[in-house]
């Protein structure tokens, strides 16, 4: 890793983008490379599209997962959600408008995982009640002992077909508004969240594009103007990645979509979150 030269100027300027795209393009030039991979904060993202067409600017995945957050926010205010993490404990009143903001990248990972973990366990819990079913003894220590034979692998399956099963009755409505809302628009959601911040970690580039179209429409729904308007084009750009820029979805499904900071760990960061780290 090495820091190229500061330019003393606002990230955002016109001139400025100009600058640093040509200056990365003319190193590309210089060691033969057919690309060169350019992450942007949104303000500067929105911006380069304005100013270079014919490229193909990225915008970080740390600040696209911190805007997921505030979608999820936008969709759970005043429904009950500060109250209940406030009482729970899991957050301060003074912290709550950041975790649902998404400026308040750690928290809002700390607190949402554990109010999807208590949602899915509340639906679980249902899930018993209504279908008598009765969760095999071997699973009480599924995370310590793996399963050994084909009939525990088949009752782990058999049992997750039908708690899939219950799920989509959920969100058409079996248990009501409330939950087909909880479910459809936070859990939903949140699984494709956990979704898009596994593929960083792991640079898989499908996972990630799969995320971006699915977050899409809410960023029209919620008039988040910058991305309703920058991501569709990007978005697009994605679809048709193949044909616009020939290999380059491989060399972002190589090592294009995240950074190893260390040794110690497998699992990596994304890249605009390590440069501000």
């Amino acid at each position: 890793m090495t820091y190229l030269p500061p330019i003393n100027a606002k990230v955002t300027e016109f001139s400025t983008i100009n600058q640093y795209l040509s200056y990365m393009q003319g190193l590309a030039d210089e060691e033969n490379m057919p690309y060169v991979n350019v992450y942007l904060d949104v303000g500067a993202w929105m911006n380069s599209y304005k100013l270079v067409w014919n490229h193909f600017p990225k915008i970080g995945d740390f600040h696209f997962i911190k805007e997921n957050f505030g979608v999820t926010g936008k969709l759970v205010t005043a429904s009950g959600f500060e109250d209940a993490v406030f009482q729970a404990g899991g957050c301060s009143t003074g912290n709550l408008h950041g975790v649902l903001a998404g400026s308040h990248y750690i928290r809002a990972w700390t607190v949402h995982s554990a109010f999807t973990e208590a949602l899915e366990r509340l639906l679980f819990e249902r899930f018993i009640t209504e279908s008598g079913e009765e969760i095999p003894i071997v699973f009480h220590n599924a995370s310590q002992e793996p399963f050994q034979n084909k009939s525990e692998i088949y009752a782990r399956v058999k049992l997750l077909l039908k708690v899939l099963d219950f799920k989509n009755r959920v969100r058409n409505d079996k248990l009501g508004k409330t939950a087909q809302f909880w479910l459809s628009f936070y859990l939903d959601l949140m699984s494709i969240q956990q979704a898009a911040h596994l593929a960083v970690q792991e640079n898989d580039f499908e996972v990630r594009h799969s995320a971006w179209k699915q977050f899409l429409p809410f960023y029209v729904a919620l008039n988040i103007t910058n991305y309703a308007r920058c991501a569709s084009y990007y978005v697009g750009i994605l679809d048709n990645i193949d044909l616009l820029y020939p290999g380059a979805r491989q060399l972002l499904s190589d090592n294009g979509l995240s950074v190893q900071a260390q040794d110690r760990y497998l699992l990596q960061t994304a890249v605009d979150q390590r440069g501000e780290q």
